[in-house]
């Protein structure tokens, strides 16, 4: 479990920081997750999320931060948007087009079988 105090936290501006804190929040509630589920998910504990989304943390680590992106299911690269001022797009992620483009060379049989699996584990998840 990451605590989140390895390495070095970012330096961002206030400004960065909240975005991203109510990103992430609004990320969290649009998943049905609490606190708890994220970090289960991610691999990290609930109060260095906890801490982070209350604004009583500083910047989080990049490897916690990898890890809250985990417990969001988005790629890094979605909160590195985020931080940046970027608009994010998920579906445009560089990891969700490489996703599609292996999608594509599967045959239909196979690409039925895992969208099954995608939706079991969409029901299962929560």
């Amino acid at each position: 479990m990451v605590s989140g105090v390895q390495g070095a936290c970012i330096p961002v501006s206030d400004e960065a920081s909240q975005r991203l804190r109510a990103f992430i929040i609004d990320r969290r509630h649009s998943l049905g997750f609490s606190q708890t589920r994220a970090a289960e998910v991610g691999g990290f504990s609930r109060a260095t999320l906890a801490s982070f989304e209350a604004g009583k943390s500083a910047m989080p680590t990049r490897e916690t931060l990898v890890c809250i992106a985990a417990g969001l299911r988005l790629p890094y690269s979605a909160l590195e948007s985020v931080i940046n001022g970027e608009q994010h797009d998920s579906a445009n992620s560089p990891e969700v087009q490489h996703l599609a483009e292996r999608l594509t060379r599967l045959s239909p049989q196979d690409f039925l079988t895992i969208e099954a699996l995608v939706s079991r584990l969409e029901q299962t998840g929560k």
